[in-house]
């Protein structure tokens, strides 16, 4: 994820990393964790699984992937309430 700025949710150098922020908007993070949960589920024996922070610590992202999608239906990128919407959508696809 981005933040408006540009800037993202790393540590800085010298700080312990801790929960980061993934984009559930960007579609190679998510292709890339579905082939690992249909793994998971494929090649061991399990009755129920949990995905753990598969929320966004933040209702908007700036990612460039977040942006086409707003800007491809015809929308502000900047508007606070359309990232809100992409956010919620991506929640609820994902």
């Amino acid at each position: 994820m981005r933040k408006r700025d540009g800037s993202d949710y790393r540590p800085n150098a010298g700080e312990t990393p801790v929960w980061t922020a993934l984009c559930l908007g960007n579609n190679d993070f998510f292709d890339l964790m579905s082939q690992h949960f249909t793994e998971f589920v494929s090649n061991y024996d399990v009755d129920r699984a949990w995905l753990d922070r598969v929320r966004s610590i933040t209702d908007e992202c700036y990612c460039e992937a977040c942006i086409r999608k707003i800007k491809a239906n015809g929308k502000d990128p900047f508007d606070r309430n359309v990232q809100r919407q992409l956010q919620n959508k991506n929640f609820i696809a994902g």
